[in-house]
């Protein structure tokens, strides 16, 4: 299991790169986040918020 500092990070780096990631690979970033009910913003792609 992730540490929350760690779970932090990958979120923050997901959201900052969005762009360059495909919309898949931003939701596998996002879930662990989604799951626990943080708010996450959409994909550029998709034009779906991941929560």
């Amino acid at each position: 299991m992730l540490s929350a500092i760690s779970g932090t990070v990958i979120t923050a780096r997901g959201i900052l790169k969005r762009a360059r990631s495909t919309a898949e690979q931003y939701h596998v970033l996002m879930e662990p986040s989604v799951s626990v009910g943080m708010a996450t913003p959409e994909h550029p792609e998709s034009g779906e918020s991941s929560c």
